[in-house]
């Protein structure tokens, strides 16, 4: 097991801000399926922990936001940020797994949009 944890470790520190940013994504995205898995079958209690995480990672992304030097993007970024981590709060206290699945649908779209971006162009 120390292996594995050295690995990630490693992994972690020589990742860029993309393939951090995506893999934060990829991890709040598959968190939130959980989760709505959970919703779907009426289990409450289990969709605490992975919709807790989501939002602690879309808490980090809000934070890590360079307003000084983003503009109108970083603008955009942080009213969607914010409307995800409602969405994610208010479908865990209703219950609602549609409510989350718009939620994740959004969250996806983003996601898609950052891998195009930082996916190398061709010349």
């Amino acid at each position: 097991m120390k292996g594995i944890k050295t690995y990630k470790e490693h992994s972690v520190s020589v990742s860029s801000n993309e393939e951090l940013v995506l893999r934060l994504f990829e991890k709040s995205i598959v968190s939130l399926w959980e989760a709505h898995g959970y919703l779907q079958a009426e289990d409450k209690r289990s969709a605490v922990h992975p919709m807790q995480l989501s939002r602690k990672i879309f808490s980090e992304l809000l934070a890590c936001l360079d307003h000084d030097e983003g503009g109108e993007l970083t603008e955009n970024l942080h009213g969607l940020y914010l409307w995800i981590i409602r969405e994610i709060s208010r479908s865990g206290f209703e219950g609602d797994a549609d409510r989350l699945e718009k939620a994740i649908e959004v969250a996806q779209s983003i996601y898609d949009g950052f891998k195009e971006a930082f996916s190398p162009q061709e010349p």
